[in-house]
């Protein structure tokens, strides 16, 4: 009885102590109490629905595709991208440069004559444009621009050597924005879109003028950056291109056959060393003897020459550098409204400054000029350019037959 007594004792401190454990994990952690509690009682409940349907015959759910999987976890512009039931012709008829050219081809009342017969669309125009593609089919036209660069720099590895211009970069970390510029494709008036965002900062304004000198230093890529590649993918990183040809010819009238009011380059001997070096070689500053003198540059090393006219993959290292956005000139409101959306910002679309816009016309009118086996070696120099952008030139040759 003794024993029996000690035993009872015993079992009832126990009983006591795992009580006193209970409650006070009831008071310090009821969250975890209740939760336990619950899943013990689905654990019984699912226990005896599995006694109740023993022995009896369940169909098999269906198997979710993995075609379907991915399309419910995919972004807008990969659906896109995988849908094979997009129509090229139809797609291609809403691209921004085939909706530019439909608007170029008619004439609008709201077009404007300059004296040098080139025709200018005023802002309002622009602003139509930016309705025209949507952002699905912007993403798509995007994803192809990039596949198209990475397709050309596979077929040429050699041009993987050049590296970025740290010169060329603008890089505003408040809104999170690396631009990489080719010259005599709106530089100027990205200058003019950085300084806006720096003076709603601090109110202070620029006059055109000062644009150049100073807003490439207020926005210069720190020194410690060294890894541009990897700051590329963790920016809304940019770079803007135009065709090769009309860049050349803009190139051409605004920094060798100036205007006589352009005398500033004149004075710091810009210009003069630049023609000095074509009369030197050629006779005279034309067209033809400007374009070889540049075939010469290019062809010897493409990544030294004039940043005016040199190749774009020598200057933004796009093989090496992912850019999220490549604007182009020929869908210039299009692209500027939606990379604005991906910033929270808006872009004034009607900003152009300084610089020559030379035009179909102009370029035409130069490069008609030029004797075949000429253009044939200019476009040889640049056909690079060409493909990875995805620039025509058989217009140009068309004009030569």
């Amino acid at each position: 009885m003794a024993c029996d007594k000690k035993s009872f004792i015993k079992y009832v401190i126990i009983l006591f102590l795992m009580g006193t454990m209970y409650l006070f994990l009831i008071v310090k952690y009821p969250v975890h109490i209740a939760a336990f509690h619950q899943q013990t009682s689905s654990f019984f409940l699912q226990a005896a629905n599995i006694t109740k349907t023993i022995g009896k015959t369940k169909q098999r759910p269906k198997p979710v595709l993995l075609s379907e999987y991915n399309q419910t976890i995919s972004t807008e512009s990969s659906q896109m991208l995988q849908n094979n039931t997009i129509d090229k012709v139809k797609f291609e008829a809403t691209t921004s440069e085939s909706i530019l050219k439909r608007q170029n081809s008619t004439q609008s009342p709201n077009a404007q004559t300059t004296k040098h017969g080139r025709r200018r669309q005023q802002s309002t125009n622009h602003q139509k444009q930016t309705t025209e593609i949507s952002l699905d089919n912007w993403k798509v036209e995007q994803s192809r621009r990039k596949e198209r660069i990475r397709q050309v720099c596979k077929s040429n590895p050699h041009i993987s050597m050049f590296r970025v211009s740290r010169t060329w970069l603008l890089y505003d970390p408040a809104h999170k924005l690396l631009f990489c510029g080719n010259a005599k494709v709106y530089t100027s008036t990205w200058m003019s879109h950085f300084h806006q965002l720096e003076a709603k900062r601090d109110g202070k304004i620029l006059s055109q003028k000062d644009l150049q000198n100073l807003i490439p230093e207020r926005f210069r890529l720190p020194k410690e950056i060294t890894d541009v590649a990897r700051l590329a993918n963790n920016t809304i990183s940019f770079s803007m291109v135009r065709h090769p040809f009309e860049r050349l010819v803009s190139a051409y009238e605004d920094k060798v056959n100036y205007k006589s009011d352009m005398k500033d380059y004149a004075k710091n001997g810009y210009v003069a060393n630049i023609k000095a070096s074509i009369i030197r070689e050629y006779g005279s500053v034309s067209f033809t003897n400007f374009v070889k003198h540049v075939i010469k540059e290019v062809s010897s090393s493409p990544n030294q020459v004039n940043v005016h006219w040199r190749p774009y993959y020598g200057e933004c290292d796009y093989c090496n550098v992912p850019y999220q956005v490549i604007l182009k000139s020929e869908s210039y409101p299009t692209d500027l409204a939606h990379l604005g959306k991906m910033a929270d910002l808006t872009f004034n679309t009607s900003e152009r400054v300084h610089s020559t816009h030379s035009n179909d016309e102009v370029t035409n009118k130069y490069i008609k000029e030029l004797p075949k086996d000429v253009l044939h070696q200019l476009y040889q120099a640049y056909k690079i350019d060409f493909e990875m952008f995805g620039y025509d030139e058989t217009q140009y040759f068309e004009m030569k037959s």
